[in-house]
Order: C-alpha cells, then structure tokens, then sequence
C-alpha cells in the first residue's frame, strides 16, 4: 500500500512527529535528534505494512517529563491516519486494551490543519524547532597583487636563510567534499548516542521504596517509586492466574490508592519481566487504561 499523495519511504515518520507537535507532547520534539534518532532504527518502526509504535514510546517514555496522557492522543491520532498511510499502525502495549471509542476520543482532542497533513502526506518534512546545518566552504580566494607579500631583498652570500615551510596544498573540490560527508557522519554518530543515552535514562533514574499500603489484594513484594511512576515487584506467581477482570479491578484500585500525582503503575515479576500497568489519561475526570502481559 502507499500513502495518500504518493510520499517517501519516511512518510510515516513525518506523520508521527507532526501528530507529536500538534499535541500536548510536543516538548518531546523540540528539535532535529528526535528525527535523526527515529530514523537510525527506522527499520525497527516499519516492516513492510505495520507501523509499529511500540519503540517510539520506550524512547519517550524514559525521558524526565513523560507523561502518558499526554503522549496517547498523539499515538491514536496516528492510528486514526491507517487509511491515509497505507499501513496498519500498532500501538504500545499500554494502548493495546483501549477501545475504538476511547482512542478515536483521543484523537479528535488534536486539530491538525488538513492542508499540513496533506503536504506531510505528499512528502514534505515537519518543521522543528531548529535544523542543525553544516557551513558550505568559504570559496577560494584569489591572490592579487594586492594581496601578495613583498619579497624581502636577497640576503648577502654569506648570511644564512630563514628556513620557510612549503605552502599547503589547496583541497579539490572531491576533497572538500568527504570533508563535509565525513562532518555529517560525526553528528549522526552524536545523535545515535543521544538515543542510546535516552534510552537508557529510565536505568540512571533514582527510585526511592515506598510502603505498600496500595497495593489492597494484590501481593506485592516491595514496590519504588521515581517521579510520576510507580513500579512494584510481585511475591510470586499465583497472582498471574486469577481471571482478568479480576486483575484488572485490582489494579484500577491499588492505582486510585496511590497520591495523586503518580501516573503509571507498573507490576513486575521476580525475573523483572512487566506483567502489567494501570495508566491514567485524559483531562479531569480521568481514566485508567489497564494492561495485562
């Protein structure tokens, strides 16, 4: 399938990012490394007729100022897109027990102009903030008489010579040329590690125990807290049987027990495997979106 318009191959990228800055989450694409990141694992993201989101919300999600809720429109707008890209679109797992009516309530909270779309869908690139640029080479300057240095006088026979070094050789335009491409793989290489450094802040961030008053029926083992998450350790797996909706009331509880400003809940399992997560989303009053694995 192709996109309405006939865009590139990076068309489903450009929307995403175009959903990202129309939505309340758009402080998570103030400039040029979120593209240039996305792009080096590109092939992570689209695989023939799926665009996969999964990715895309681990790299986010580790970010200091996360925030599900305002991150979900942005993905269910672009499911609501599936037609216009050509692609089915899957969303993260923390999406995946969301209805057709939640997700499209989502995404009609975000107003993209349809002429922006259109022009994306075409081909164009979402503007960002800033571009990062490589300066073009100054051209040649030529060398008029002007500018020449006047030959000192010949020294006597005798008189030693000041010892003057060879002139440098001009670059070729070819030359001038790996010296930029060699400068555009420098700063890719420095946007591959932001990524990494990015995907790897959610390991440096500093938890702190909290009691496990919470956590009502469910057996937990011990349970941290880092900013707005909370990620508590399950004592074994006799939990995991009980019938989903079930779990899932419990899970709606123990989240609603928690202080008000934590947003996510996040149960593991003694091999530190995610088994599942209670998210709020939306505007007051908000709801729980509950994740089973």
């Amino acid at each position: 399938m192709t996109t309405e318009g006939g865009g590139s191959t990076r068309t489903p990228l450009e929307v995403l990012i175009l959903a990202l800055r129309h939505s309340r989450a758009a402080h998570l694409t103030g400039s040029t490394v979120l593209r240039q990141v996305l792009s080096g694992s590109y092939r992570d993201l689209v695989h023939g007729d799926r665009f996969d989101l999964g990715p895309v919300w681990e790299l986010l999600s580790s970010q200091p100022k996360f925030d599900a809720a305002e991150l979900m429109p942005a993905f269910a707008l672009v499911k609501s897109w599936e037609k216009k890209l050509g692609k089915t679109v899957v969303l993260p797992a923390a999406m995946q027990e969301l209805g057709d009516r939640q997700l499209a309530e989502m995404a009609n909270s975000i107003h993209v102009p349809p002429s922006e779309l259109a022009s994306i869908l075409r081909g164009r690139k979402v503007e960002t903030d800033h571009t990062d640029l490589i300066p073009a080479p100054e051209p040649a300057r030529r060398d008029t008489p002007r500018m020449r240095t006047p030959k000192p006088p010949d020294s006597g026979a005798g008189e030693p010579r000041a010892a003057t070094q060879p002139p440098r050789p001009r670059l070729t335009d070819k030359q001038r040329r790996t010296v930029i491409v060699g400068a555009s793989a420098v700063a890719l290489l420095g946007f591959a590690i932001a990524g990494l450094v990015l995907l790897k802040s959610c390991q440096t961030r500093s938890w702190e125990a909290m009691p496990l008053e919470f956590a009502g029926e469910i057996p937990i083992a011990k349970a941290e807290r880092s900013g707005p998450e909370v990620s508590a350790v399950l004592r074994g797996r006799a939990w995991l049987s009980l019938p989903e909706a079930r779990r899932k009331d419990q899970l709606a509880s123990a989240l609603r027990a928690l202080p008000p400003d934590v947003d996510v809940l996040i149960l593991r399992d003694q091999g530190g495997a995610i088994r599942a997560t209670a998210r709020w989303y939306g505007k007051r009053p908000r709801q729980i979106a509950i994740t089973l694995r």
